[in-house]
């Protein structure tokens, strides 16, 4: 057989299927090998034709195809004669992963309901483990606008958010302000409670607000007691916060601010049931 152009036997395949039209993904699907390979195969057809693109490729295929090569029912897409080369044949059918794509499109309904069963029963025995709380030291807020870190002998980790509601220096006038404790991960919880360890010396009482999130109306109001000493500390009891989403939260303690400062915060710590 005539062969002016000196094609192998996949290119000679490829230029049949080309002059009947066939897209890239169709020859690929065919011949069960990739786009890529149909495209390096065609890229050395259009240079051993002297040609660049499929449209000039074409009416020279034809011409050769009708006056020298004849029907290529020969090529080893129909007769079998290249086995070794064409996975499609060679194989009996679909290669294995096309295969697959086969089955998956058939039986898409068996196989959506199999999956979901499967993440039922992966959601029913996967039970997470219940959470018991979350511990913060006060020293290190995410944000304020009152207060310092300052040394405290008997603090947890011996340093707390000092003055809090006031200024910094004497004589120690009152200054509203507020701190954050972000990026606080919780369940959903019917009731948050929140209990705050401080120490106070100063007499006047004024509160402290607590916030949750971005929210306008404080979840509860503290009154700190005078301990009659800055290193004195105490738990001021569960104090409950209300229901919560599941989420990442934010904690916001929020005062007008008192001549000394309203506390020294140390420590807080929620929970989902009362201590």
């Amino acid at each position: 057989m005539n062969n002016p152009y000196s094609l192998s036997k996949r290119e000679l395949e490829i230029a049949r299927l080309l002059v009947q039209g066939k897209s890239n993904k169709e020859i690929a699907h065919i011949l069960g090998i990739t786009e890529h390979t149909v495209e390096y195969h065609l890229s050395n057809i259009y240079r051993k034709l002297g040609v660049r693109s499929r449209s000039e490729a074409i009416p020279k295929l034809e011409k050769v195809l009708g006056e020298s090569w004849g029907n290529l029912g020969e090529s080893t897409v129909e007769n079998g004669s290249d086995k070794q080369d064409n996975t499609y044949e060679a194989n009996g059918g679909l290669p294995g992963y096309r295969k697959i794509g086969e089955y998956f499109i058939r039986y898409k309904l068996v196989v959506i309901v199999a999956l979901l069963l499967a993440a039922i029963v992966f959601t029913l025995f996967s039970v997470p483990e219940p959470w018991s709380r979350y511990e913060r030291e006060c020293e290190d807020p995410d944000m304020h606008t009152v207060g310092q870190t300052m040394i405290r002998s008997y603090a947890s980790g011996a340093e707390v958010h000092g003055q809090f509601g006031t200024e910094n220096t004497p004589p120690w006038n009152p200054m509203a302000g507020e701190v954050h404790y972000d990026n606080i991960e919780l369940p959903r919880l019917d009731t948050l409670y929140l209990n705050l360890r401080y120490s106070k010396f100063s007499t006047p009482t004024v509160p402290i607000l607590i916030y949750l999130d971005d929210e306008t109306e404080p979840r509860a109001v503290v009154i700190t007691i005078d301990q009659h000493s800055w290193d004195q500390f105490t738990w001021t009891g569960p104090i409950n916060l209300g229901a919560v989403e599941r989420g990442v939260h934010r904690i916001k303690f929020f005062t007008e601010g008192q001549v000394y400062g309203v506390a020294d915060l140390d420590k807080f710590v929620l929970t989902g049931s009362s201590p």
